[in-house]
């Protein structure tokens, strides 16, 4: 039965068509340092960026959090295993089928591994079966400058979202899912019971609620983040054309600052080049285009 499972959830889940949130901003930003692999430049040069796992994030709570298993209500739970039973095998005859179905609740309510299979693989779904590409809309955040681009010196990346978007339709074309969505801060787990879920219209909501739901302390951020569904620890293709916009940190080096600027003009990359500097009067960022 797990098997079924397994086969129906990914049914669901590419038969969803990808969406951007409403009012996503124009543009969004990656945070980026130099580092000694010269990963962040090459975003810059191949236009490719890397989608991560779940497990990988610096948030051990991230993509982790579980569903609710209330199997009291027998109805929901019958009918979602019924469902999951013929798409498994549409052949079998009406007899062996609700043998399935009694021999399945039987192991939830009686063997508590039975449960913690379906409990392991869904929580397996959110760190493996998708990668993360976070960004954010503010190229101005003193934090993430700090936390994401080593303390200033570092640079920082603006994406097109109408690029993204056509990036999106091009994935969908090819029965591929790369979903936008913006992130919920709360200061509590949100509580979604599987069978109630699966057995409503709300299950693809549901599901990206667990997905993207992160604690209120994370909440300075303000991320919105692309989901690419089976592509995990890889990088994938977002195109130049995405790229619209390069500010360099305001502690960026001169070393750095003339490698950076040189490898724009190598590869013909036609996005402003904006450089942040330090306010005089005021706890904030000003910026100027210099490219």
């Amino acid at each position: 039965m797990i098997n079924a499972i397994k086969d129906f959830f990914h049914y669901k889940i590419f038969n969803t068509p990808p969406m951007q949130p409403f009012s996503t901003p124009q543009t969004l930003y990656k945070y980026r340092s130099f580092d000694d692999g010269g990963y962040s430049l090459n975003i810059l040069k191949t236009g490719h960026v890397w989608f991560s796992s779940a497990d990988k994030l610096n948030d051990p709570f991230d993509s982790s959090l579980p569903y609710s298993y209330d199997i009291l209500n027998e109805q929901k739970v019958r009918h979602w295993t019924k469902r999951v039973a013929i798409r498994a095998d549409a052949d079998t005859d009406k007899k062996t089928l609700e043998e399935m179905i009694d021999t399945f609740i039987d192991g939830l309510r009686n063997d508590p591994k039975e449960l913690a299979r379906i409990e392991e693989y869904y929580l397996d779904l959110n760190y493996s079966r998708y990668g993360v590409f976070s960004l954010t809309p503010h190229k101005d955040n003193l934090l993430m400058w700090s936390h994401y681009a080593e303390s200033h010196t570092g640079f920082c990346i603006g994406f097109d979202k109408d690029v993204i978007g056509s990036i999106q339709q091009n994935w969908i074309r090819r029965k591929r899912l790369l979903s936008l969505e913006k992130i919920t801060y709360a200061r509590k787990v949100p509580k979604i019971n599987f069978f109630n879920s699966m057995e409503s219209d709300r299950w693809a909501k549901d599901l990206v609620k667990l997905l993207v739901t992160k604690s209120i302390d994370w909440k300075y951020e303000d991320e919105f983040r692309l989901l690419a569904w089976d592509s995990t620890n890889m990088a994938i293709d977002l195109s130049f054309d995405s790229i619209s916009e390069i500010v360099l940190g305001c502690r960026i080096s001169d070393d750095n600052r003339e490698m950076l600027l040189r490898t724009i003009s190598e590869i013909g990359l036609k996005a402003p080049v904006i450089q942040a500097s330090r306010s005089k009067n005021k706890y904030e960022l000003e910026f100027n285009q210099i490219a």
